[in-house]
């Protein structure tokens, strides 16, 4: 699997939803387009009503629906256990969080078995391992600012 990066400071829902269709190997295309980065910019996007000042949740939700053919579970908190059960027996998680004053969402494909949790484009627009510690800090902080939520995804 080859996931997108986030390339501007205000695409991560289209890029969540790109990598959600990809981690569900659903299609490999959309409104006749290749999952690629001008899809993102562009069908996705618009999609989603995606703009420099953020995109709305009920669009993150309908983006989903229209998009990608799973079941998932929305939550709007959640505890450590609660990810690692569901990583562990039914899917992935795509996770929206807080970034300092703002929000980000990612794809969280799996957990490792270190221990640490995939994270696919991160606040920094990469693929990286975090830290059980750093992923509990991030829930804790985000939860504490209203800024988490998290759609329990199930493969079908």
């Amino acid at each position: 699997m080859s996931y997108l990066l986030q390339k501007d400071g205000f695409r991560c829902v289209p890029v969540a939803i790109a990598n959600l269709m990809i981690w569900s190997g659903d299609s490999t295309t959309f409104a006749n387009q290749k999952i690629d980065y001008s899809l993102v910019r562009g069908a996705l996007s618009e999609l989603c009503h995606c703009t420099r000042a953020g995109t709305d949740y009920s669009r993150i939700v309908y983006g989903i629906r229209q998009v990608v053919d799973v079941a998932y579970e929305y939550r709007a908190d959640f505890s450590i256990s609660y990810v690692i059960k569901h990583l562990k027996n039914y899917g992935c998680v795509v996770m929206i969080y807080a970034d300092g004053d703002a929000t980000h969402i990612s794809l969280v494909e799996k957990m490792n078995k270190n221990g640490s949790f995939r994270v696919i484009n991160d606040i920094r627009g990469r693929i990286t391992n975090v830290s059980k510690k750093c992923f509990v800090r991030i829930i804790k902080e985000s939860s504490k600012k209203r800024l988490l939520g998290g759609f329990f995804v199930c493969r079908m």
